[in-house]
């Protein structure tokens, strides 16, 4: 890992071009191969017949290594497919040398897998070809307006057709890879309910859980991208205490500047605030993440200060800061001005990103103070609200650890690994579950068994065009009611999300937490 860090960082500033560009290609491919080969060694020595329990965790890193690997380097596949053979074959080949059969499956179902994820890697390749493409050609046409000082149709032309092909880019990766990460996360919450708190095994399964949570913030990240830009993310304002709103962003502040060493000054005023209480907690958080991340020494400064009209809060850092060239640039997707090795520890590059955006939809001014080599201060001004209708329910309030024994629960998901998975939790909970397919023969099995259910999940992409919310209907109509139901999904393309939210049905995107799982149900059940 060292080799490869100071192998990136010579290439990070190495001027590529057609001489030296299939070299750099080989060295990188090079390091991914012995970067594979050792977890494939792990496979060969760890995955022994008579303890499952490593086949297992084995299978669920790969799985989202393998996912992660598809998603950051398909345009590369030299690249993918030096890294995921020493992986994936060593495995399977250790499986079928185990010579008895339960095992064989699962040498098929690992081939089968590899065989899937180059299938799969193919459109996302060619989805960010067409944007590098795309890219390149607005920057030539920026130019050409430059020095013509006028903005062309063809100009605002070629811009719309590079948002649509990030969002065809987004939309087929987050859902095909949603996909294994939906079924790792609900098996590992499983395995975490069958293990007993004080053994080792627990320990490592809690290990695996925080590594799916890790990839299910990266998802997470890009659907607020894409709710923010489809216009479907709903503004619900209500006059708030502030100091008592951020109470628990303030205690996780004090936690994440201990583990740094980090001198924390917090300052937060009794301010009443008008504003949307859940957007300015994610705007707050991505702001103190962001000054938290890139300062390696010194202080952070949490505060607030009425300025009149306003209620400013500002996140203040010692970091490295931005050069006055930078400051726009931060703003934009994937921009990491001070992460040339793409360390994933510090993030994929949207949380300033996300800031704006929610700062534009709620019509805060934000604004940048920054010196480099002295550090940055980040501000956003409020309306303020009044004390007199404060909201009498805080937001976020909600059950802990709610019970869902007895609930009758009907599954609906074409993907047989997904309804595996979500059944296994479900009784896990103590819940009845009954699995189908589709509608029709989610229908065929309530008339057969002359039941209905509690409560409806259902996935929201099915096959033969048809989607949940029509299974839904289909399944009320049935049995002449309105059931509760949750749609779960993985797109995040606009249209697709714009479409979800018409349904007025609740929704939860994959991979989907399973606690969140839990209390919305509950929520949805309880009468």
């Amino acid at each position: 890992t060292i080799a490869r860090v100071i192998h990136l960082k010579k290439f990070t500033v190495t001027d590529i071009n057609q001489d030296n560009v299939n070299k750099a290609i080989f060295e990188l491919s090079a390091f991914a191969f012995l970067a594979g080969s050792f977890w494939g060694i792990l496979a060969i020595h760890w995955v022994t017949p008579d303890n499952l329990i490593n086949a297992v965790i084995t299978l669920m890193i790969f799985t989202g290594m393998v996912a992660t690997a598809t998603i950051t380097t398909s345009h590369v596949m030299p690249y993918l497919l030096a890294f995921i053979s020493p992986i994936l074959i060593p495995t399977a080949y250790q499986f079928y040398t185990f010579g008895e059969p339960r095992f064989y499956w699962l040498t098929g179902l690992i081939v089968v897998h590899f065989l899937i994820t180059l299938l799969s890697a193919r459109p996302i390749r060619a989805y960010i070809s067409e944007t590098i493409e795309l890219r390149f050609r607005n920057n030539d046409l920026v130019e050409t307006m430059k020095q013509e000082h006028a903005i062309t149709e063809l100009a605002l032309a070629n811009a719309n057709q590079t948002n649509i092909a990030k969002s065809r880019f987004f939309a087929a990766a987050s859902h095909d890879l949603r996909q294994p990460l939906q079924s790792l996360s609900l098996f590992t919450a499983t395995l975490h309910s069958h293990i007993e708190d004080d053994s080792d095994q627990k320990i490592i399964v809690n290990q695996i859980d925080s590594s799916v949570k890790s990839l299910e913030e990266l998802f997470n990240a890009l659907l607020d991208i894409s709710a923010l830009d489809a216009g479907t993310q709903k503004v619900h304002k209500q006059h708030i205490p502030l100091n008592l709103q951020l109470t628990q962003l303030k205690l996780e502040l004090m936690e994440l500047t201990r583990a740094k060493n980090l001198q924390l000054n917090i300052d937060i005023g009794e301010h009443i605030v008008f504003t949307d209480a859940v957007l300015l907690d994610r705007l707050l958080r991505n702001l103190t993440s962001n000054a938290i991340r890139y300062t390696e020494s010194g202080k952070i400064t949490f505060k607030s200060e009425d300025t009149g009209d306003t209620i400013k809060i500002s996140v203040i850092d010692t970091g490295k800061g931005i050069t006055e060239d930078d400051q726009e640039r931060i703003f934009e997707e994937f921009v990491q001005l001070q992460n040339p090795e793409r360390d994933r520890t510090k993030g994929l590059g949207l949380g300033l990103s996300i800031v704006k955006r929610i700062s534009d939809l709620l019509n805060y001014e934000l604004s940048v103070k920054t010196e480099p080599g002295v550090g940055s201060e980040f501000s956003v001004s409020i309306a303020k609200g009044d004390i007199e209708l404060i909201a009498a329910q805080p937001l976020g309030t909600k059950n802990i650890d709610p019970e869902l024994d007895g609930r009758f629960v009907l599954v609906i998901d074409d993907e047989e690994q997904i309804r595996l998975s979500m059944e296994g939790l479900l009784i896990a909970w103590g819940c009845t579950v009954m699995v189908a397919s589709s509608g029709d023969e989610a229908i065929s099995q309530l008339i057969e068994f002359d039941e209905v259910p509690d409560i409806i999940l259902s996935d929201f992409r099915l096959r033969n065009n048809e989607t949940g919310g029509d299974a839904i209907d289909a399944i009320n109509k049935h049995v002449k009611k309105q059931l509760p139901s949750i749609l779960i999904t993985g797109d995040i393309a606009p249209d697709k999300l714009q479409e979800l939210n018409s349904l007025g049905i609740p929704i939860l995107h994959k991979p989907c937490d399973p606690s969140r799982l839990k209390q919305m149900m509950h929520e949805a059940t309880d009468h």
